[in-house]
């Protein structure tokens, strides 16, 4: 494994022990703030995302998301493709629909 890597790793697990310490439901703005900087390597690293985070982690707590559901980020053809890790088929459905419309939003808005 190359340094960087390991590194990421190493801090891609503190952070999630950090994140365990939050709210499952992440209450507060300032929550919803740390979380998105602890989960960084996990979710989209433009800075246009800087914006896009924070309203797309309020609309996923507000029908059922929390900390405890993953979230992963990949680019596949040069578009995102966000994933919520949830066993529960039909939270996933409208988390994957919020979680479309932000990638929307974000492919319109950097044409």
């Amino acid at each position: 494994m190359n340094k960087q890597f390991k590194k990421n790793i190493k801090m891609q697990i503190e952070n999630d022990n950090k994140i365990s310490l939050l709210s499952k439901e992440l209450k507060a703005q300032g929550e919803i703030n740390l979380y998105i900087k602890l989960n960084r390597l996990n979710l989209p690293k433009e800075k246009e995302w800087d914006e896009l985070l924070p309203d797309m982690i309020k609309e996923l707590l507000e029908i059922g998301w929390s900390t405890d559901m993953k979230i992963n980020t990949k680019i596949t053809y040069g578009s995102y493709r966000i994933e919520v890790i949830t066993e529960n088929s039909n939270l996933r459905t409208k988390l994957n629909e919020i979680i479309d419309k932000f990638i929307e939003k974000f492919e319109i808005e950097n044409l």
